[in-house]
């Protein structure tokens, strides 16, 4: 028992030593204080958006327009889910995904409003509309939550 309280101990004091990813609060910032990164990734070669809700929304903008999301959309026999990104500071400036697949519709459901959130798509059309092939949500206490 001593032996994992001084392990947890050991992390917690290491966090100044992470340097600008880490706040004052013991928060820390998505990546180099990217909040909405959308992007071709040659490697899977799938279009891919991502970001914090809370640090998207919280983040002071010098830039036009930032957002991330995704909602549901659902009436008697039918539902589809949207995801949409805009960054005008990413290689694409603009994603938008979208699948009536349950799974995909389900996982949206435990998103929250300081979720991490990222979706793939392997084609665009020409509004970079694509089908949604995978949605991620990730609940963590690094990622900044929104502001008050």
């Amino acid at each position: 028992m001593k032996k994992k309280v001084w392990l947890i101990a050991v992390a917690l004091m290491s966090l100044p030593l992470l340097g600008d990813d880490a706040l004052a609060n013991g928060t820390r910032k998505f990546g180099e204080e990217v909040d909405c990164d959308i992007r071709l990734d040659n490697t899977l070669h799938q279009f891919v958006a991502s970001g914090a809700l809370g640090t998207v929304r919280s983040e002071p903008s010098t830039h036009s327009e930032k957002s991330i999301g995704c909602s549901v959309e659902a009436y008697p026999g039918h539902s589809m889910v949207t995801c949409e990104a805009l960054s005008d500071t990413s290689s694409v400036p603009q994603l938008t995904c979208t699948s009536e697949d349950p799974f995909l519709i389900a996982i949206v459901g435990s998103m929250n409003s300081d979720s991490f959130i990222t979706f793939f798509t392997p084609s665009l059309n020409s509004a970079n509309r694509g089908i949604c092939s995978q949605i991620n949500v990730e609940n963590n206490s690094m990622y900044n939550v929104k502001s008050p």
